[in-house]
C-alpha cells in the first residue's frame, strides 16, 4: 500500500506490506490473495452452472412462501412489460440467498441482532484513472475523523476500486458523476490524475449482524440473508460460499435418502459458533482501519485464509445415526 503525504498528495509518505508473499505448499497451494471483481467472480459462477446443466434466472423476485410437512410452495414474480407475471413453484426445499434485505428470513421471522453503531458511509466505485500504477493500493488519509481514500488496482486495465469516507452528503456522490470526481480531487489535493468513466458507485455503511438459527423447517438462510459485517477481513464471499457449500452437501444426501432430515440442524449448529467468532474479529480490524492507522490494514495470516477453522467437533461425524452411507465416501479432512 502506498500512503501519500498531505497536502500535497504526491510525494510518497510511506509504502506498506499487507501481506507477506509466500510460496505455495502442499498444504496450502494457494497461499497469496487475489483481487478479482464482482462481476468477473460471478461471470465464473454462472459458468460452472451452467456447465453443471443449470442456469441463474434474473428479474425474478420471490414473493412469499408457505411450508409443509412435505414441500414448499412459493410465489414468484417477473415483469411483463408493465405487469407482473406470477409463477408458483413447488420445492422440497428453499433456500435463501437474498441478501441482508431479503424475504426468506423476514418471512421466517429469524432474528437479526447485533451492532449497528456505525454511522460513517463509504462511497465505492469503480472509475477509471490515468497516472496511477496498477503495483500499489493507493491511500490518502487526512486529519483524524476526516476520512480517507483508498485506490485499488482491478484485473481491468486502468480501473480502480474506490473507497471514499468522511463525505457528508453521500447521497450527492452517488447521484452525480461530477460531484464524485470533484470529492476525490478535494481529497488527494493533486490534478496530475485523470478520471473517465465511473462504470459503478454506491454507499456503504457496516453493520454486524448474524441470525440465531439458519433454518427453520424446510427453508434455509445462506450468505448476506444470514449474516452481514464490514468488509474489512475480506470474507464476505468466502463466508457465503461456505455457507452454500455446508447446505448443499448435506441437502443432497438428504434429498437422495442417503441420511436422514436431522443432518440438516448441524448446518446450524456448524454455522453459528464459526460465524460469531468471524464477525467478532472482523469488528476488531475495522475499528483499525477507522483509526487509519496502517497497523489496522495488516492481516495475520489465519484472519486472511480462515483455515484453521475446522469442524470436528461437529455431531455430523462418520458414524452418526443421521448418516446412512459408508462413512469413507463423506468424511473429509
Amino acid at each position: 500500500m502506498c500512503q501519500y503525504k498531505l497536502p500535497g498528495g504526491v510525494e510518497t509518505l510511506k509504502i506498506s506490506t499487507l501481506a507477506a508473499i509466500e510460496e505455495p505448499t502442499p498444504a496450502c497451494p494457494y497461499p497469496n490473495a487475489k483481487l478479482l471483481g464482482q462481476d468477473n467472480t460471478e461471470a465464473i459462477l454462472r459458468s460452472h452452472i451452467e456447465r453443471l446443466g443449470g442456469t441463474v434466472e434474473y428479474g425474478t423476485e420471490l414473493r412469499s412462501f408457505e411450508q409443509h410437512s412435505d414441500r414448499v410452495v412459493a410465489l414468484l414474480a417477473t415483469k411483463e412489460g408493465e405487469l407482473d407475471k406470477t409463477e408458483t413453484v413447488v420445492c422440497h426445499w428453499l433456500v435463501g440467498s437474498d441478501g441482508a434485505r431479503g424475504t426468506v428470513r423476514k418471512q421466517l421471522g429469524l432474528s437479526f441482532l447485533g451492532d449497528t453503531r456505525y454511522e460513517e458511509q463509504t462511497v465505492i466505485g469503480l472509475v477509471e484513472v490515468q497516472g496511477l500504477d496498477a503495483e500499489h493500493i493507493h491511500q490518502w488519509v487526512g486529519l483524524p475523523g476526516s476520512g480517507y481514500l483508498l485506490m485499488t488496482p482491478t484485473e481491468k486495465p486502468g480501473y480502480f476500486t474506490i473507497g471514499l469516507t468522511g463525505e457528508t452528503d453521500v447521497e450527492k456522490l452517488v447521484a452525480d458523476r461530477d460531484a464524485l470526481i470533484h470529492a476525490i480531487l478535494k481529497r488527494i489535493e493533486r490534478q496530475d490524475l485523470v478520471f473517465g468513466q465511473v462504470e459503478a458507485v454506491s454507499s456503504f455503511r457496516p453493520n454486524i449482524r448474524m441470525v440465531d438459527t439458519f433454518g427453520a423447517g424446510r427453508v434455509f438462510v445462506a450468505g448476506d440473508a444470514a449474516h452481514i459485517h464490514s468488509p474489512a477481513g475480506g470474507q464476505g464471499l468466502n463466508s457465503s460460499a461456505q455457507d452454500s457449500f455446508n447446505l448443499a452437501w448435506k441437502l443432497t444426501l438428504v434429498e437422495k435418502g442417503l441420511a436422514s432430515p436431522s443432518l440438516l440442524d448441524t448446518y446450524t449448529e456448524e454455522c453459528l459458533p464459526v460465524i460469531a467468532t468471524m464477525l467478532q474479529n472482523i469488528t476488531l480490524f475495522y475499528v483499525a482501519m477507522r483509526a487509519t492507522d496502517q497497523h489496522g490494514w495488516w492481516r495475520p495470516q489465519d484472519a486472511r485464509r480462515r483455515l484453521s477453522l475446522g469442524l470436528r467437533w461437529t455431531s455430523a461425524q462418520p458414524g452418526h445415526s443421521c448418516l446412512r452411507v459408508p462413512t469413507h465416501r463423506l468424511w473429509r479432512r
